[in-house]
C-alpha cells in the first residue's frame, strides 16, 4: 500500500512546508506521492488579515507564511476554511489526509482518513502517562504564543493534571531563546514535555530533551510514524 498512497497535507498557513517535510518523511521511513494545500494559499495580505483573531481573548493558531514568517490566525476562522481544503484534496485522489497543525479541531466530514495530531497525542498522553486516576500528571507544554496559554490549558488539563506552559515560537526564536526555554521548563519539573505546534524540530526536541531529562512529544514525527502504520 505504501507505494500507492496519495498524502493529502493541510496547513493552517502557506505550502509548500518545506520546513517540516524533510524531516517528516525521513521519520516516516518512504516517499509518498505528496498534495500540499495551504489554508492561506493565493490570499492577499489583507485577506490573511482578516483572519486574525478580532478580540485579545480569543484561541489563535500559530502558522507559517512561505516567506519564513509567522502568522497568527483566529481558530474559528481557520475552521470554517478547512472542509474547501478537504474537499480538493478528495478531488485530487488524495487517500488520506493529515492535519499540519496540532490545534483541537472538530471531527471534519470527509469521505477518505483524516489523522488529527491533537486527538493523536491526547490518546498517547492518556495510554501512557495517565493509567491511574489516582496518579495525576505534571504536563509540560511548550506553544509557539504566549496568547495561548489560557487555550492550552483548557486542552489539556483535564482530571486531576496540571499544566505548565512556556512559549516558544518555531518560527521567530533562536538558539539562546530555546535553551532559555528548555531552563525553564526544567524548573517545573513535568511528568512530560509536549512541544505543541508541528513547527517545533528535532533540534528543538533534543534540546529540550537534554535540559529536563524528561520524554518529549514531538508532533511531526508522532505524525509521522502513525501514518507509516496505518500506511504498510
Amino acid at each position: 500500500m505504501k507505494r500507492d498512497i496519495r498524502l493529502g497535507l493541510i496547513t493552517i498557513g502557506q505550502s509548500p512546508r518545506n520546513d517540516i517535510l524533510p524531516e517528516f518523511i525521513e521519520t516516516l521511513g518512504f516517499s509518498p506521492q505528496i498534495i500540499q494545500r495551504g489554508l492561506l494559499d493565493g490570499l492577499t495580505k489583507e485577506r490573511i488579515a482578516s483572519l486574525s483573531p478580532d478580540t485579545a481573548g480569543e484561541a489563535l493558531l500559530v502558522s507559517r507564511l512561505n516567506d519564513g514568517s509567522e502568522v497568527k490566525l483566529s481558530e474559528y476562522k481557520v475552521f470554517a476554511l478547512i472542509p474547501e481544503a478537504i474537499e480538493a484534496l478528495e478531488k485530487q485522489e488524495a487517500t488520506i489526509i493529515a492535519l499540519f497543525c496540532t490545534g483541537k479541531f472538530p471531527l471534519f466530514r470527509s469521505k477518505i482518513p483524516i489523522v488529527y495530531p491533537s486527538e493523536i497525542m491526547s490518546s498517547l498522553i492518556h495510554a501512557v502517562f495517565c493509567a491511574s486516576k489516582d496518579a495525576p500528571i505534571r504536563m509540560g507544554i511548550v506553544g509557539p504564543a504566549l496568547e495561548q496559554k489560557r487555550m492550552v490549558i483548557e486542552k489539556w488539563g483535564k482530571g486531576n493534571n496540571s499544566v505548565c506552559f512556556e512559549a516558544l515560537s518555531p518560527y521567530t526564536a533562536d538558539d539562546s531563546e530555546m535553551l532559555r526555554c528548555a531552563q525553564k521548563m526544567a524548573g517545573h519539573n513535568c511528568d512530560v514535555i509536549i512541544l505543541d505546534c508541528m513547527g517545533f524540530t528535532g533540534k528543538a526536541k533534543e534540546v529540550f530533551a537534554a535540559i529536563t531529562h524528561r520524554p518529549i512529544i514531538l508532533p511531526r514525527s508522532l505524525l509521522a510514524r502513525i501514518i507509516a502504520e496505518i500506511s504498510s
